[in-house]
């Protein structure tokens, strides 16, 4: 017990420290990962990510204690209906730092998940999750969206004017988040209009830009 002691005695905290290089182990598997000829760039990248990221870290503690987090207003002060999404302007202004420092150019996928894993040692900070539904919108676009949803709105939904706002419907009552199970159906109106029917239990990350899952009229179930 007293061994024990004395481990748990050598621990610190990190706050305000650069996770990156304060992660030897980190850096090692960097290292194994990312081909000798491109280690040295991709680690000056993701080193000045983490310095980035000690910054932020310091203010979303602060935030933490003092903001009560995103929440939906659903009227004005005088009772006007306004449905708009109340963030804290800390985490509103880091998650534009976020995209402006680069989590969507990447010179490959290793960097990107590297600064995601930077990004986590902030723990839930209202970014890690709109990261993930954003970048889950980007590549659903980039994959099966239509030329003016690549050229109009993919470059918005990228940008810091909107910082990391996509937001996914995609769970159900009867299957939860289970996509082959979903029960609400896409029904084509015109030749580039669809109306859904269905209801969903849960939003991912509400913001501004919606991916929602549902299946085609006809379509094959799973």
């Amino acid at each position: 017990k007293e061994a024990e002691e004395t481990e748990l005695s050598r621990f610190r905290p990190l706050e305000g420290t650069n996770f990156f290089e304060a992660s030897p182990g980190f850096k090692e598997a960097l290292e194994r990962i990312v081909p000798p000829g491109s280690l040295a760039k991709i680690r000056e990248r993701i080193e000045l990510f983490g310095a980035k990221v000690a910054g932020w870290d310091r203010e979303v503690q602060e935030s933490a204690l003092y903001d009560s987090g995103p929440r939906i207003e659903s009227f004005s002060r005088t009772g006007e209906p306004v449905e708009r999404i109340r963030l804290p302007e800390t985490i509103r202004r880091i998650r534009r730092e976020v995209v402006e420092a680069g989590i969507f150019q990447n010179g490959s996928q290793v960097e990107q998940f590297a600064k995601v894993i930077l990004l986590a040692h902030m723990g839930e900070a209202s970014v890690l999750c709109p990261l993930a539904c954003t970048e889950g919108l980007i590549r659903v676009i980039g994959a099966v969206g239509s030329e003016s949803l690549k050229k109009t709105w993919l470059p918005r939904i990228q940008s810091a004017a909107t910082p990391l706002a996509g937001a996914q419907f995609v769970t159900e009552r009867d299957c939860g988040s289970d996509v082959g199970g979903i029960k609400t159906r896409a029904v084509l109106d015109g030749r580039d209009r669809w109306r859904l029917y269905g209801e969903k239990w849960f939003c991912s990350a509400i913001d501004e830009y919606f991916v929602i899952a549902a299946r085609p009229e006809g379509g094959p179930e799973g």
